[in-house]
């Protein structure tokens, strides 16, 4: 059960990670 959790949460995180990398590459797109 526990293990599970873990795979969500981290399957969440990386999520996350790539989105804001995105929305970063979106800013520096706009900026330059």
């Amino acid at each position: 059960m526990y293990t599970s959790v873990y795979i969500w949460l981290d399957r969440r995180e990386s999520i996350l990670t790539r989105q804001g990398l995105w929305i970063c590459g979106l800013q520096k797109k706009n900026a330059s």
